[in-house]
């Protein structure tokens, strides 16, 4: 069996070679490789005279922030790279991207001060970056002209969180209770001539539009320069719920009535129409809503005294009569 595999190996082996021999020996053949030599022949040219023709390039270095006590906070996003624009000889050009260009340094210890805050001006961030760059380079462009830090070595503190939205509901949905948040507030982070001047957080300006449905959405807070909030985010529940009306008798009561005098309503009592949630429509009753007039209304003494809602569940759409007669009487 090995023998046979040896000898079909070897007639492969022999037919490989007798094709090759074969190809080399027809002219066609010999065209098109003389053809593919010259090709290959133009391209290593090309590649040398784009090697020592000025270029330009688009280089990406990190930033490296080097020597931070354990006890800063920086305040205000750093960033992670400097986008460089080059310009010189391709083949300098080539060798940035073979060797790499060392990450541009910022020494905290060499910037810190008492303010809390330092910013690196773009002469020192191009100087620092020419200084690992060939002479003939020329560093056209930055993405970054100016980097500005903020950082703390304070405890910091808590502030409140604001929720700012545009909310609406779909026609028969109505917004059921608080609009509420995971957590009411955060801990911030700044100098401190930034931070005694904070005492709350806003969300960033979000739009719930037609609900049907409780919303429950991740709403990132609004930025300061120079603040570190933790967390950065809260999530935002707003409670939905399809509503229905409710119809009660009330009695009407009366406001700042002296001991001595007595008033009567005609009638005495009205109906009240509520806007309440569908899952409270059968908790709601008549003590949940209280209607009153004011016996000083009656000091002019107009025909009718105005009814006003006091204590309510919900919305009131409509009281019915909204106005009542009267009598006076000294007790």
């Amino acid at each position: 069996m090995m023998a046979e595999n040896k000898k079909d190996k070897s007639g492969i082996f022999t037919t490989l070679i007798r094709m090759v021999r074969y190809y080399f020996r027809n002219e066609r053949s010999r065209e098109v490789l003389s053809f593919l030599f010259f090709v290959a022949l133009s391209f290593l040219f090309w590649v040398l005279q784009s090697l020592s023709e000025d270029m330009n390039i688009s280089y990406r270095i990190p930033i490296k922030y080097t020597n931070v006590p354990d006890n800063t906070i920086f305040t205000n996003e750093l960033p992670s790279h400097i986008t460089l624009h080059l310009r010189d000889e391709g083949g300098v050009l080539l060798n940035y991207n073979l060797e790499g260009i060392p990450a541009f340094e910022v020494d905290f210890l060499q910037y810190a001060n008492n303010r809390n805050a330092f910013i690196i001006t773009p002469e020192q961030i191009s100087a620092q970056i020419k200084k690992n760059l060939k002479n003939t380079t020329n560093l056209t462009s930055m993405s970054i002209d100016t980097l500005a830090v903020y950082y703390t070595q304070g405890v910091g503190k808590k502030v409140k969180v604001i929720v700012e939205g545009e909310i609406s509901t779909l026609p028969q949905y109505i917004v059921n209770g608080r609009i509420t948040t995971n957590i009411d507030s955060i801990q911030i982070y700044a100098p401190d001539y930034l931070l005694n001047r904070i005492d709350e957080v806003k969300t960033e300006t979000f739009s719930a539009e037609n609900l049907s449905e409780t919303w429950v959405k991740t709403v990132p807070l609004r930025k300061q320069e120079g603040i570190k909030m933790v967390p950065e985010q809260v999530t935002v529940t707003i409670p939905v719920e399809e509503f229905t009306t409710k119809s009660l008798t009330i009695p009407v009561s009366v406001e700042n009535l002296p001991a001595r005098v007595s008033l009567l309503t005609f009638p005495a009592s009205v109906q009240v129409d509520c806007v309440i949630p569908m899952s409270q429509f059968s908790q709601v009753s008549e003590k949940d809503v209280r209607v009153a007039v004011n016996y000083k209304d009656t000091q002019d003494t107009p025909a009718k005294l105005a009814v006003r809602v006091v204590r309510t569940v919900g919305e009131v759409l409509k009281i019915y009569p909204d106005s009542v007669e009267y009598i006076l009487e000294q007790k």
